[in-house]
């Protein structure tokens, strides 16, 4: 099966080396990269050579504005690394080149597999992750409220790995299997199928909760990602969110599946000062984890669907 090639064109070589090292060890070999950093030699790949997806920065334009007219650049493919945040005066889509890898890769990936498909709702299954490393400050209320936001685009369900969910009373009632007997047949099934797991219907759902605190507090961090994967590989829903608990043995794993990390911080200095601890234990061991974090404050009871609606940008 042919790799897709992933086109980065920029002057600025430094940005080109960590881009492409970033795309290669979160991507790990999907796409066969192509860096250019001199219009000169876009043109020679360009003589036989194709892109499906390909960055190109202001910078490398203004240097190919004599050649440009040479060169047809692939009409689905291209995306502008934009100066601006606001930037609209481009032929292409534009993504704002001054921020993480991870939100730049993420926003292409998104809007180069709808363009493809020619659907609006088309693209991966978009993985939430809820977390704080502190207590008590809101994070299974956002994130149920983020799962409530997202069902309009494409459905989606709710996973806790929490040892006191306190969502009991909304789970789906039936044959749903909860979560302590997922987790169970996951580790007895080295590759689940996603069919077999009678996970509940609807647009919106959460999986029923754990019965035990200890099923969360023993489970095999591999388990939890199996159930991920297997949820998302359904095909029934676009969003899966994941209301990550503190209990949970290792969150990194989870933590590393999500496409962006939403994070409640109280404004207290004991919260301040766990948060830094814990951020600098993930800058020695799991930079990539922090590009994801989204941090947010704390909000009056009640509201906890205006803040998600404000995070997800649909207010």
């Amino acid at each position: 099966m042919r790799k897709k090639v992933f086109g980065i064109c920029d002057t600025d070589k430094s940005f080109i080396g960590a881009f492409t090292s970033y795309i290669n060890r979160r991507e790990n070999g999907r796409f066969t990269v192509r860096a250019f950093s001199a219009p000169e030699y876009l043109l020679d790949y360009l003589q036989g050579g194709s892109f499906d997806l390909l960055l190109v920065s202001e910078s490398f334009i203004d240097a190919a504005e004599e050649c440009m007219h040479e060169v047809s650049l692939p009409e689905k493919a291209t995306f502008i690394l934009a100066e601006q945040k606001d930037a609209a005066d481009f032929a292409f889509p534009a993504v704002y080149k001054y921020q993480s890898a991870e939100r730049i890769l993420s926003r292409v990936l998104e809007a180069g597999e709808r363009a493809h498909s020619g659907r609006t709702g088309a693209g991966r299954v978009r993985i939430t992750g809820v977390y704080s490393p502190i207590g008590r400050c809101g994070k299974t209320s956002l994130a149920m409220a983020l799962s409530r936001e997202l069902a309009g685009r494409g459905g989606s369900i709710l996973i806790s790995f929490d040892e006191f969910p306190c969502c009991g009373e909304l789970t789906a009632e039936g044959d749903a299997l909860s979560l302590s007997d997922l987790i169970y047949r996951l580790s007895a099934d080295a590759a689940p199928a996603a069919d077999g797991l009678a996970l509940p219907e609807g647009d919106s759902v959460i999986v029923p909760c754990v019965i035990h605190p200890e099923d969360i507090r023993r489970m095999d961090p591999a388990v939890a990602i199996k159930l991920t994967e297997a949820t998302a590989a359904s095909g029934n829903w676009r969003n899966v969110v994941l209301d990550i608990g503190c209990a949970v043995a290792d969150p990194r794993s989870l933590l590393r599946s999500c496409r962006e990390i939403y994070m409640p911080v109280p404004g207290d200095e004991a919260s301040r000062i766990k948060l830094e601890r814990w951020e600098r234990l993930m800058e020695e061991e799991d930079r990539d984890i922090l590009d994801k974090i989204r941090k947010t404050g704390l909000w009056p009871e009640g509201q906890a669907e205006n803040a998600a609606a404000r995070l997800l940008g649909m207010k």
